[in-house]
């Protein structure tokens, strides 16, 4: 099923208060290049650039630089090199500003919950009602999400993460899909969350499946944005990309790599600059680890199911690693509802807020 395109009525809100949004960062999936707007997409119209946040003041300034991103050529050594010298040779300092809204939103109520390595900070709106919670893409925060908490404030208790490694959750030492399986039914359990909705987007909505799958009677309804299905059977192609993309991730010059991944994961500049500060505040280390980890979510075990209700959206533009034929294939199965979002990359929810908001509204109101 293909989402149409929806337009925000007029005088409708769109972001946060930042005075109740005050709250670091801390990036996300792989992607490649694209110069300027991406072929076949239409550029946003003056409106939007006006209803939605900027999540970096130096979003208009934003650069890009290689090939079409949605068909990637090999890369020659003497292209790698001549990139690289182009890219700055210290980390842009980027700053989050997600816009004023004449609306007070309060979900920024920041706790925070002592797990093995750290101390994890969460958030939420303290308000009675059904739970959501939203779970962030590698690299990325929970600003992410920044455009979904208006729309849902008033009627939902909302709850979003930091996960270990991100945003101020950033010095949680160790990383990988147990520990986050952990830290997230530490957090439902401290809150007294018995049954929630998981909203993630990439490693996020990996998680999120990862806990239904194991944990089907904690979860609600399952929302997944532009993740690769967990429970599959990977090609030997597949596994092998897999295998080798750790040792390619190390290589990989990180300014190029920043570069790659903030035009995959949108073409909005203000998210591109809002993915570009994220990376650059995680550092290549750590982003490198963070990556490799996530691809252990990725394991063919029939004997998991989760038998609730589903919702898939992919962007239409999101060429990262087999998520677009995962989710495809997944969208055909019975009691799973599909949308494709039309012009969208990697960062769906981001690059289409609008559309995603009404999906996943029509979505819980159905349940």
């Amino acid at each position: 099923m293909t989402a149409r395109p929806f337009r925000r009525k007029e005088g409708a809100p769109t972001a946060p208060n930042p005075r109740t949004w005050n709250c670091a960062g801390g990036g996300d999936a792989l992607g490649a290049h694209s110069q300027g707007e991406t072929a076949g997409a239409a550029p946003p119209r003056e409106q939007d650039k006006q209803d939605r946040p900027a999540y970096g003041r130096n979003a208009e300034s934003v650069r890009t630089v290689g090939g079409d991103w949605r068909n990637p050529r090999p890369l020659t050594a003497e292209q790698v090199e001549r990139w690289c010298q182009q890219l700055p040779a210290e980390p842009v300092e980027w700053a989050i500003d997600l816009g004023s809204d004449a609306r007070e939103v309060q979900l920024m109520q920041v706790r925070t919950l002592t797990v093995q390595g750290g101390t994890l900070h969460y958030y939420t709106n303290g308000r009675p009602g059904r739970p959501l919670f939203f779970l962030h893409g590698a690299g990325l925060d929970h600003r992410m999400f920044a455009e979904q908490y208006p729309a849902f404030d008033r009627e939902y208790a909302l709850f979003a993460w930091d996960a270990r490694g991100h945003g101020r959750s950033a010095g949680v030492e160790g990383f990988s899909r147990d520990l986050l399986v952990q830290d997230l039914l530490a957090v439902l359990d401290r809150e007294g969350l018995e049954r929630v909705t998981l909203i993630g987007q990439s490693l996020g909505g990996n998680l999120a499946q990862e806990i239904a799958l194991r944990h089907p009677g904690r979860v609600e309804a399952l929302v997944v944005i532009d993740a690769t299905r967990n429970n599959q059977r990977l090609t030997a192609w597949e596994a092998a990309g897999l295998a080798l993309a750790g040792p390619m991730l190390r290589l990989m010059p990180f300014g190029w790599l920043v570069d790659w991944s903030a035009a995959a994961c949108s073409h909005r500049p203000e998210v591109q600059a809002y993915v570009r500060e994220c990376l650059h505040s995680m550092g290549k280390p750590r982003f490198c680890e963070v990556m490799v980890r996530a691809f252990d979510f990725v394991r063919h075990r029939p004997e998991l199911r989760y038998p609730g209700r589903t919702l898939l959206i992919l962007g239409e533009q999101d060429r990262t690693g087999n998520i677009r034929k995962a989710m495809t294939a997944w969208g055909r199965e019975e009691g799973v509802e599909f949308h494709v979002l039309p012009g969208a990359r990697h960062n769906a929810n981001q690059d289409a807020p609008e559309e995603t908001n009404r999906i996943i509204r029509e979505f819980l109101d159905n349940g």
